[in-house]
């Protein structure tokens, strides 16, 4: 039977089944509540997780260390913080604190809501942490823009002889960026070197973004170069890297090799052109958007709204169909600007 619900509530999913096959079940172990509570918890609707958990302890099931960390990915998930309390005052009753994966799951959960003073306290009272402990509260600093936090910890992190991953590279050299830590940043590259840390679509997307903020195009074509999976994260990141150096060609041919282009592929493209002085295909490109009836933001306005003051074409800003705000704003920028 366990075979079967599993089948209907994780492999293949169809939960109305699972549901039929679970009530057949005479006397469910806890076993069996924890698949219907994980197929529930990974579905489209996680708070059904949280209700058939309730269901179950009224059903006389006594949760155990894999019980938690699929009902709190459920709180995480739609921010159920006072529903996680709960779970974590169970865990503490239960004594299942020492479970590592029982406390990574709920720095998880803290983090994803945004307490990260109770995530930082779970992590601290840890006893033994791996990986995803560290990272759970560094995603959770990052998730809040605390990127001081983000690299302190790192440092502790390398302290403890905790090697990191490639989701411990995404947040750091992320902060490194924002904060223009520029030397931190290039220790973060030589670590991903030397640790042989694979370089897959979203570190890749972070390590061309960083490149391409530092003009550093050379290094950016290469890491861009030899990712075997792009998104159009990738390709933004590669366009803006390419206006950035001045290369607007390349920035234009991987711009037309986007098959469905968003604001920031638009808006990088525009902005480009603009700040290259190509003022007349910044203005192509516009209208190439609005033809494609992308509707562009605050930055698109002000290269547009640039692009014609130096042309001399102020009347093509009567075609701009964004908020007056907006645009009034854009164009005295545009203005003091020149």
């Amino acid at each position: 039977m366990s075979k079967v619900l599993r089948s209907y509530a994780i492999l293949q999913p169809d939960l109305v089944f699972a549901h039929k096959v679970f009530d057949q079940i005479k006397a469910p172990t806890t076993f069996l509540w924890n698949i219907l509570i994980r197929g529930l918890a990974q579905s489209d609707a996680p708070a059904d997780a949280i209700a058939f958990y309730k269901k179950a302890q009224g059903g006389g099931m006594v949760p155990d260390n894999l019980t938690f960390p699929f009902i709190l990915k459920a709180c995480a998930r739609i921010n159920a913080l006072n529903e996680g309390e709960q779970m974590h005052n169970h865990i503490t009753k239960l004594g299942l604190l020492s479970d590592i994966f029982v406390s990574n799951s709920l720095i998880h959960l803290y983090a994803a809501c945004g307490n990260l003073c109770y995530a930082r306290s779970v992590f601290d009272e840890m006893v033994v942490k791996d990986v995803v402990s560290w990272n759970s509260l560094i995603c959770g600093y990052s998730q809040c823009n605390r990127f001081k936090d983000i690299l302190a910890l790192f440092k502790l992190m390398q302290n403890e002889g905790v090697k990191a991953d490639k989701v411990t590279m995404i947040k750091v050299v992320s902060a490194c960026t924002r904060l223009g830590d520029y030397s931190m940043a290039d220790y973060m590259v030589r670590y991903i070197e030397d640790y042989c840390i694979e370089v897959d679509v979203y570190l890749g997307n972070t390590l061309v973004d960083y490149f391409g903020r530092r003009g550093q195009l050379q290094s950016a074509e290469k890491v861009f170069f030899n990712m075997k999976v792009r998104n159009i994260v990738t390709m933004n990141a590669m366009i803006a890297a390419y206006a950035k150096g001045q290369d607007i060609v390349s920035a234009r041919k991987i711009f037309d090799q986007i098959p469905k282009k968003d604001l920031i592929s638009w808006s990088s493209m525009i902005s480009g052109y603009s700040q290259a002085n190509h003022f007349s295909d910044a203005l192509e490109i516009f209208r190439q958007m609005q033809r494609a009836k992308v509707k562009p933001d605050a930055i698109v306005i002000a290269s547009v709204v640039s692009s014609c003051a130096h042309l001399g074409a102020l009347d093509l800003g009567l075609v701009v169909n964004f908020s007056e705000e907006i645009y009034h704003t854009s164009v005295i920028s545009a203005f003091i600007t020149d």
